[in-house]
């Protein structure tokens, strides 16, 4: 049994390693690095759900693997669906696109390097999706009822996440303004800061308690 996970582990590592320098050929093809994430995201769910269903010794495929596989598959679908209509109405990630301005003529070469780890980094998160697929149980625990209404949950908070941010980036009253949200006097970052210099001043809306602030800041 162990080499049978250690094969798949191999597997998983070989698969999103060669997913991700597809994502890097397409990044230098057209030169828009938002594709990167897009793919990255169906790599993800592509491994993670073909692990799931990874036969073991012969054994049919389990009704937790198929439960497992389809909750990743639809995890995958939802995002990567997302980044992708955003990629498309976008010329370059601004991320992506501070690494190759920082890395000068490099950029291919340190790009592909990121890339890879980024998928080497993945690797916990796919094995784990293996392992919980394959779990020795017959049946149905209340804990896997309790994994796949949380992650549904998750899903749908990303997705209510993702309108709102979209309405907000979409509306031109909102161009150069940062959104705080505020906890107690603690403040997180919450929007984004859309064309705007460095030197530019920005409106924060502070939202404290239901109540929203406008402030100016440099």
């Amino acid at each position: 049994m162990t080499w049978l996970f250690g094969a798949a582990l191999v597997a998983q590592t070989f698969a999103l390693s060669v997913l991700m320098a597809g994502a890097w050929v397409v990044q230098q093809r057209t030169g828009n690095s938002g594709w990167v994430d897009t793919i990255w995201t169906f790599s993800l769910g592509l491994v993670g759900a073909g692990g799931a269903l990874w036969s073991m010794a012969g054994q049919p495929t389990t009704s937790r693997q198929w439960l497992v596989a389809v909750l990743v598959a639809i995890w995958a679908v939802r995002l990567g669906s997302h980044i992708a209509i955003r990629t498309a109405g976008i010329t370059d990630d601004p991320r992506y696109a501070a690494f190759a301005k920082e890395w000068g003529v490099d950029s291919p070469r340190k790009m592909f390097i990121f890339l890879q780890n980024q998928g080497f980094g993945s690797i916990p998160l796919v094995f784990a999706i293996f392992v919980a697929a394959h779990f020795p149980a017959t049946e149905f625990r209340l804990q896997d009822y309790l994994g796949a209404l949380i992650l549904f949950a998750g899903i749908a908070g990303e997705a209510l996440a993702d309108a709102q941010l979209k309405s907000f980036r979409t509306n031109a009253a909102n161009k150069g303004v940062v959104r705080l949200a505020c906890v107690s006097d603690d403040c997180d970052l919450v929007g984004l800061r859309m064309g705007m210099g460095h030197a530019a001043r920005a409106d924060l809306h502070v939202l404290d308690s239901g109540a929203c602030h406008r402030h100016s800041a440099a």
